[in-house]
């Protein structure tokens, strides 16, 4: 049942936030600077989905035998660091947005936000994102867990 779930709300996600990334493309008129913002959030959420999928679901359902645990482990490590790097990249990402609906409110006649500055607050967002991942690369407390009464490993 959970993994019908999951896999309905990553097709629906991927679906959602794909038709975001169509109509920005398509339509010049929603090509603004503080859509940028919200297409980095699209992009973001479209790794999370395909993270979701392609790697935990393996995760979680590859056999639990002594033969497979060391793959069990890689996955782990590799889904723990993208989910790592796609969460902060998102908080962040959000962090970007807010401050921009700030100084839109605040001074509403004052254009802060160029391109470039733009550019250098999505960079930041990623940048933030891979900095807080480091821990999971470097197996700062890392954990794993396999249950042998269950087929599903918690990582």
């Amino acid at each position: 049942v959970v993994f019908i779930l999951w896999a309905l709300f990553s097709v629906v996600g991927l679906f959602g936030n794909g038709f975001v990334i169509v109509a920005y493309t398509r339509k010049t008129e929603l090509q603004t600077l503080r859509n940028r913002f919200f297409v980095n959030l699209t992009v973001i959420n479209i790794l999370i989905y395909v993270v979701g999928v392609g790697i935990a679901i393996p995760v979680n359902f590859y056999p639990g035998d002594e033969e497979h645990n060391s793959m069990k482990k890689l996955l782990c490590d590799v889904e723990g660091t993208a989910y790592a790097l796609l969460l902060f990249s998102s908080l962040s990402s959000l962090a970007v947005i807010s401050f921009d609906q700030y100084l839109t409110i605040v001074y509403p006649l004052r254009n802060y936000i160029t391109s470039s500055r733009a550019s250098w607050l999505i960079l930041f967002s990623w940048l933030y994102g891979f900095a807080a991942a480091a821990p999971p690369v470097l197996h700062l407390g890392a954990h794993y867990t396999s249950s042998r009464y269950f087929n599903y490993t918690l990582c």
